[in-house]
């Protein structure tokens, strides 16, 4: 795949991470669930219509990554949401955000570069 496809897709994906926090943030609080967890399997289950889609590997092996991306991702976001560079609550969360989307396309863009070495 070409880099202004590949550039492309990334901002696509970055939009959506950014409408998708939201909702994911709200369905946490209608659960009454832990929010890693729902934000994790929400943006695990992106991270799969985005694997099928481009990567086109083999289902389980899309799932895997899917899987580790969204958690790992989500993880060092709110690592990055802790760190207090901002004075209020809204702004580390849009921290975390914006820190979620960039690790996952970094993430993606390894696992992409990985694919293509491998064949």
């Amino acid at each position: 795949m070409k880099l202004k496809a590949r550039i492309l897709i990334y901002l696509i994906m970055l939009i959506v991470y950014f409408f998708a926090a939201s909702f994911l943030f709200e369905l946490s609080d209608r659960l009454n669930s832990n929010f890693f967890i729902t934000v994790s399997f929400g943006y695990t289950f992106l991270n799969i219509i985005y694997a099928c889609f481009v990567l086109k590997w083999s289902l389980l092996l899309n799932i895997i990554c899917s899987f580790l991306i969204a958690f790992l991702s989500v993880f060092l976001a709110i690592k990055a949401g802790e760190m207090l560079l901002f004075r209020t609550f809204t702004e580390n969360v849009q921290t975390a955000i914006f820190a979620n989307a960039i690790f996952s396309i970094i993430f993606w863009e390894i696992v992409y570069q990985m694919k293509i070495r491998k064949k």
